[in-house]
């Protein structure tokens, strides 16, 4: 299993799937964050993950969007991940401080490379955690 692939959470993959994983892990290692999948936790110890990302006319995160729920995240070959699911309210990028922490997250990407229905492949990849200094608003939902 090459290094930047997590185990034994990924040992199910072949080495054809492992190989995809890993230059996509390297990718997104080279991207700067917050991105699409990382971690937020609120100050009151809720832990979501990153849904949206917007940025500013210059490329700079703007405003973040947690998501609703567990959500689908696609892997890319990029290091990018994108969601599929439900987004509750964007908070300002610059409340988030980036943590020391990283978090084991479900991601999926095609089985290798192959991009068809019904041919997607669970993985689990481990993401910055951010932090950001207010509680959750809707832990009455």
């Amino acid at each position: 299993m090459p290094q930047n692939v997590p185990a034994p959470a990924n040992a199910h993959l072949d080495d054809r799937d492992a190989a995809i994983l890993e230059r996509s892990l390297t990718a997104r290692a080279n991207l700067t964050g917050p991105l699409e999948g990382d971690a937020l936790r609120y100050s009151d110890g809720t832990v979501v993950r990153i849904a949206h990302v917007w940025h500013d006319e210059h490329g700079a995160p703007e405003h973040v969007q947690p998501a609703m729920g567990a959500g689908s995240y696609h892997l890319s070959d990029t290091g990018h991940m994108s969601m599929s699911g439900g987004l509750w309210s964007p908070v300002p990028a610059a409340d988030l401080t980036p943590t020391d922490e990283r978090r084991d997250v479900t991601a999926w990407f095609f089985h290798h490379g192959w991009m068809k229905a019904h041919n997607g492949i669970n993985v689990t990849v481990s993401v910055p955690v951010w932090q950001i200094e207010r509680p959750w608003p809707y832990s009455d939902r």
